[in-house]
């Protein structure tokens, strides 16, 4: 089995501010809704969103972890399940909202991967997901030994445009609190995406 790149809340740090501020912001388009929180890694994030959705599903890869979260967070509407992003356990237009964050950036090949949440999501479905900025890695010399590849945001829209058609680009950044925000303040931030079909 090979490192995988997770985020823990028992570690608080920048780090998991950034992603808890992710869940919240994705909280805002999953009242009553089939939810898929695809490479859902320690759960916290599924659970969080449990509290507003229908139903959400959790799935990672790793078995450990999935059987963690079945343990930790035992609701009848949040269901976790072992599997792998480049072939989804679940029926074609199954969800209502795809969550994937901080994961494609961790695989091979993103077409693959976005071709499957093409697959599962609901024609009037919506994708949230986030990847970072490579040009930030770039400027500050950062070299992260788990992604396989990073996205410069042009490659990353059109990445997403050859799956979906209407692209919202939010970017995340760090200041005296974490904020999700449509126009861009300045080139070193995180970009992230809401697609919606």
């Amino acid at each position: 089995m090979s490192a995988i790149e997770r985020v823990d809340l028992s570690n608080i740090g920048i780090t998991v501010f950034e992603h808890v501020n992710r869940y919240i912001f994705a909280a805002n388009f999953v009242k009553n809704k089939i939810i898929l929180d695809a490479a859902c890694g320690t759960g916290y994030g599924s659970n969080y969103l449990s509290n507003y959705a229908t139903t959400v599903y959790g799935i990672d890869i790793d078995d450990e972890t999935i059987e963690k979260n079945k343990k930790i967070y035992n609701k009848n509407n949040l269901i976790f399940s072992i599997g792998s992003i480049y072939n989804l356990p679940y029926n074609d237009n199954m969800f209502d909202v795809i969550v994937s964050f901080e994961t494609i950036e961790h695989v091979d090949d993103g077409n693959k991967v976005l071709s499957e949440f093409k697959r599962v999501l609901k024609s009037d479905g919506i994708l949230i997901i986030s990847t970072p900025n490579k040009q930030i890695n770039i400027d500050r010399r950062l070299i992260n030994p788990f992604h396989k590849q990073e996205y410069f945001e042009n490659e990353f829209r059109e990445l997403l445009l050859n799956y979906f058609t209407n692209i919202i680009i939010n970017y995340q950044s760090n200041y005296f609190t974490n904020i999700i925000f449509y126009q861009n303040l300045n080139y070193e931030t995180e970009y992230f995406s809401t697609d919606i079909e």
